[in-house]
C-alpha cells in the first residue's frame, strides 16, 4: 500500500514515530517515543489516536502522553 509507517530524527537518534493507517490510508495512529532509554534520560512516549467517519473525514483525535522520570541519584 506504500502507506508511511516509521520515522526517524536525524538530529535526534532518541526520536521515533510509528504510523499505523486504515483501509482507506487515512493515518488512525501515531505511537512517538523520545529519551535515550537510559537511567538518566529514559523513555517518554506520546500516542496519537484518529477517528474518521465514513466519509474519511476526521472525528476524533485525542493523545495520551507518558513522562519517565529520570532515576535519582544518591551519595552514599
Amino acid at each position: 500500500m506504500n502507506a508511511l509507517t516509521q520515522v526517524t530524527d536525524a538530529d535526534d537518534s532518541t526520536y521515533l514515530a510509528s504510523f499505523t493507517s486504515d483501509h482507506n490510508g487515512n493515518i488512525t495512529q501515531v505511537d512517538e517515543r523520545m529519551g535515550a532509554g537510559t537511567q538518566q534520560n529514559p523513555y517518554n512516549y506520546l500516542y496519537t489516536y484518529f477517528e474518521y467517519d465514513d466519509l474519511n473525514r476526521l472525528t476524533v483525535h485525542k493523545d495520551k502522553r507518558y513522562v519517565a522520570a529520570a532515576a535519582a541519584s544518591t551519595c552514599g
